[in-house]
């Protein structure tokens, strides 16, 4: 039993021994990066790389300076003249601003297109197939229903107060 208590304290002991090594390395590593940062701080703050350009500076700014030719006044210009050659010539503002695109033509005017229309009489109810019966002094009396032509209008439907007619998406009403 006595030479299992003394393997075991053996044991222990090396054991405390390797711990105190790792220890005693990782307190040098420490102890090495540790000399290496204040020796790296004391080289940046007494070594400055401007030394000699600072002291270059202060001997220049303490000379005398030079005198300042003086440069001539330019003479008085023509600037309304300058003003009426620059707007008159073609070729500098030809370039820089595009033409406005030419106006679209106004469309005619619907309501006078039917000017002279007169709804006579309607053959059926509202919403159905509606028919009308329309005097026109150019072609006569004449019937017709939705999708007819009218003096270049199509019969777009019927409403409870006339007649729509369309052309080139744009819409005007004939009233009862």
């Amino acid at each position: 039993m006595c030479s299992v208590r003394k393997d075991r304290g053996k044991m222990a002991h090396r054991q405390r021994v390797k711990q105190l090594n790792a220890l005693r390395k990782v307190a040098t590593v420490l102890t090495v990066l540790l000399a290496v940062l204040l020796l790296g701080w004391v080289y940046v703050i007494t070594h400055d790389p401007y030394v000699e350009a600072r002291g270059e500076m202060l001997a220049l700014l303490e000379t005398e300076p030079e005198e300042l030719e003086e440069l001539p006044k330019p003479e008085e210009l023509d600037y309304e003249g300058i003003q009426a050659r620059v707007s008159g010539a073609r070729g500098v503002w030809g370039p820089l601003i595009k033409p406005p695109p030419p106006a679209p033509p106004k469309p005619p005017d619907l309501s006078k297109e039917i000017q002279g229309l007169t709804v006579a009489t309607v053959i059926g109810q509202v919403g159905s197939d509606v028919e009308v019966i329309i005097r026109d002094p150019k072609s006569g009396t004449q019937r017709y229903k939705k999708g007819d032509k009218l003096r270049n209008l199509t019969i777009k439907e019927f409403t409870s107060t006339g007649v729509v007619l369309e052309r080139d998406g744009r819409t005007v009403e004939l009233k009862w």
